[in-house]
């Protein structure tokens, strides 16, 4: 069993659940939950930039906000999807 999913079944709560998700970010490891609505993409785009801002690694700044940049792209994508009723 994932690190993620032991963590959580410590504290009671099922393993690979939504919530559990949302707080590891482990989506991939999820099964069976939904996958995540352009809000909680947004969410990860926004734990980037703030890890980001944090940083004094040059090098982990630039693919922070990369990796932030992304997300946004997703949220995008999914939020035109939603609004589309896919």
């Amino acid at each position: 069993m994932p690190s993620a999913a032991r963590h959580d079944k410590e504290k009671g709560s099922q393993p690979f659940s939504t919530s559990a998700c949302a707080r590891t970010g482990l989506w991939h490891l999820c099964y069976p939950c939904k996958m995540p609505t352009s809000e909680q993409y947004r969410k990860s785009a926004e734990q980037c930039r703030r890890v980001a801002h944090n940083t004094d690694d040059r090098l982990e700044r630039e693919t922070l906000m990369r990796i932030a940049a992304q997300w946004d792209r997703l949220a995008d994508h999914k939020a035109r999807k939603e609004s589309e009723g896919a």
